[in-house]
């Protein structure tokens, strides 16, 4: 396939320099695979959910892709995409065929003058990330995490934190290959009434082939983290997180045993960073990443009477007020790596809430918390994103921020309780919508009261998947799918 620049005078990845080299290496060290183990099981990032598939399936090009489809329609089997497998919900898991875009991964169109790329859904974030930052543009949003595949972060609508939509946002255009064996464009002008369906598509609709997304020009960030005890954090969460200041990508962690409270407050700077910062910002990204591993491993020995003193002492010692600058990939995402089970293990759900919510919430949780005699062994990371038209999008129609709960549990402990608990609490009471791709345990009655927009996406849903290939039980959880076939004559596939 060949790339089309429609702008010249790019510069290509073999110009990068030795920082951007060793960013790219440290990412790449902590990206995962797809494939399956040798005992013929799948398992997710989180190794909370494993499947054994009938059969794993890697195409190569569209053309076998499509013959996959056709294979599968032929005898009645159930499709499910696998990206990276950075879920921590069961949405890909199927015992019957996986499939994996790993190989469908090329760059088709880079336009600077519009900053829009367009992409194979089978390009991890960290390699769409290297050609951006190749001719001076940047992801609008960009997560915790780069492993994922697009076509995964498209499907659950993964976001950073600040004054912009999630991954969803950014979708201009879509091409899916549909269970008929047909790919359709679907854009503003083409297909439009399924455009904000496919925005955060939760791999039921089809196959998402290829994206085109809005990005920017490349930007630096300043990174400023300053440290405040609980009265103070809760008091002031809602100014750390406002929306009002459209350079700020603010974050806080709250830590339910300690006393002190991290406020990471990161914005874009006009400053270049110096060598020095680009060769160190990674290298502290990844030691953050285990120090915070450390400590939670470390808390889940200590006794519960003394954990709000060990805890407190402990971030006191390692969260010191700090100023970083460097490049929006060094600063904004967080390194994680499930080859450090032993070190870094930990589960995470996630919740979205209205925006002008979050003092109130985070002030019940702290009091279910004590309440219940259980705290997170870890802590509650809040995130804000804008508004946005995806149907199935948390975010869709409210500002909301995004409270994800990192949890270190002790072997005995019942954690599935504890996020149900918390799960139900965060619905009944601040009107929470779980992250589709982190632990939840919601079904089809929560989703229809929760989701404005839920009819027509399932409407959606069974006009363009009418037989269910593209259904596993987590789409059933949340969706009435046909079990049988339907055949495919009996509704027109859309033109």
């Amino acid at each position: 396939m060949q790339l089309r620049f429609v702008e010249g005078n790019q510069k290509r990845l073999g110009n990068i320099k030795l920082p951007s080299a060793i960013t790219q290496g440290i990412r790449r060290f902590f990206a995962t695979s797809n494939a399956l183990r040798p005992d013929g099981t799948w398992r997710n990032w989180g190794a909370n959910h494993q499947c054994r598939p009938e059969s794993f399936h890697e195409p190569g090009s569209l053309d076998e892709l499509v013959a996959i489809v056709d294979s599968a329609r032929a005898r009645s089997k159930k499709i499910r995409i696998v990206g990276a497998g950075h879920s921590w919900s069961d949405i890909v898991c199927t015992d019957e065929w996986m499939v994996s875009l790993a190989r469908i991964n090329e760059l088709i169109e880079l336009d600077r003058k519009n900053k829009t790329v367009t992409v194979q859904a089978g390009m991890r974030v960290a390699d769409l990330i290297d050609h951006l930052d190749a001719a001076g543009l940047a992801l609008v949003n960009l997560g915790e995490v780069d492993a994922q595949h697009v076509g995964g972060v498209i499907a659950t609508a993964t976001h950073g934190s600040g004054s912009t939509g999630s991954f969803s946002s950014a979708v201009l255009s879509a091409k899916l290959l549909l269970s008929s064996g047909k790919v359709i464009e679907i854009s503003s002008a083409h297909n439009a009434q399924y455009l904000d369906a496919v925005r955060t598509n939760l791999g039921c609709l089809g196959i998402v082939v290829e994206a085109t997304l809005a990005v920017r020009e490349s930007f630096n960030v300043l990174k400023h983290q300053k440290i405040f005890e609980t009265e103070a954090a809760i008091a002031n969460a809602a100014r750390f997180l406002s929306l009002s200041d459209p350079y700020a990508m603010n974050k806080v962690f709250f830590f339910p045993y300690g006393r002190q409270h991290i406020y990471a407050a990161k914005r874009e700077e006009l400053s270049e960073p110096s060598l020095w910062d680009r060769l160190r910002n990674p290298l502290l990204a990844v030691g953050d990443r285990l120090t915070l591993s450390v400590l939670m491993n470390a808390a889940r020995q200590v006794p519960i009477d003394l954990k709000p003193r060990f805890l407190t002492a402990a971030l006191a010692a390692v969260s010191t007020s700090s100023y970083q600058v460097g490049k929006s990939y060094d600063l904004l995402l967080f390194a994680h790596d499930p080859r450090f089970k032993v070190v870094a293990g930990h589960i995470e759900s996630e919740i979205a809430i209205p925006l002008e919510g979050l003092g109130p919430a985070v002030t019940s949780l702290f009091e279910l918390m004590e309440r219940r005699t259980f705290k997170i062994n870890g802590y509650i990371l809040a995130r804000t994103v804008t508004q946005e038209t995806a149907w199935m999008s948390p975010a869709h129609g409210r500002d909301s921020v995004f409270l994800t709960f990192a949890h270190f549990p002790s072997e005995a402990e019942d954690w599935k309780a504890i996020f149900a608990e918390i799960e139900a609490f965060m619905i009944e009471r601040h009107q929470g919508r779980p992250h589709w791709g982190k632990i939840n345990f919601t079904n089809r009655e929560y989703a229809e009261r929760a989701y404005p927009r839920y009819v027509d996406f399932a409407d959606v849903r069974r006009e363009l998947d009418p037989i269910g290939m593209f259904a596993n039980d987590f789409i059933r959880r949340h969706f009435a799918v046909a079990r049988e076939a339907v055949p495919m004559s009996a509704r027109p596939a859309p033109a």
